[in-house]
């Protein structure tokens, strides 16, 4: 099998990307091209979770770190707790959320963050539907100390 270098393969797409109308004949090229370009192994499992307070979507967890995407509903909040060994920080992309850290408790607005230490006593609650990256060291579930439970903001 032919190989292409990574520069050989930027170029065709310098020069390709300038064509105003893509026709059958640059599609077979690129298609013969990416044919030659060895693939990445995904090998990743995206994975869903249900959450009393709305979804959380686990992008990636190594043994390093983890990253989540959470879909919270508004009035939702979620559990009390702690982790003994995780490190890790929120990032509002959407919505308005109170959390609260240890004994203090703040209002995020779409673009703030908040880092979170191992042992520091954290909840978030969604004022509005809102979106939560976070980003951290290795989850294991047995890593979380539970203190109070979730609330589903459903009267």
């Amino acid at each position: 099998m032919n190989c292409i270098t990574r520069d050989d393969y930027y170029k065709l797409y310098k020069r390709l990307r300038g064509t105003i109308k893509i026709d059958s004949v640059v599609i077979n090229i690129l298609n013969e091209v990416d044919d030659l370009v060895p693939k990445v192994s995904v090998k990743n499992k995206i994975l869903d979770t249900n959450k009393e307070w709305g979804v959380e979507t686990t992008i990636v967890n190594t043994d390093k770190y983890c990253g989540k995407l959470s879909h919270v509903n508004a009035g939702s909040a979620g559990s009390l707790h702690y982790h003994k060994i995780k490190d890790e920080t929120l990032y509002l992309k959407e919505g308005f959320v109170i959390i609260e850290l240890d004994d203090a408790v703040s209002l995020l607005n779409p673009g703030d963050s908040v880092n979170i230490k191992a042992g520091s006593k954290h909840r978030f609650t969604a004022l509005t539907n809102s979106i939560i990256f976070e980003f951290s060291t290795n989850h294991n579930d047995k890593d979380v100390v539970r203190l109070e439970k979730s609330e589903d903001g459903l009267e």
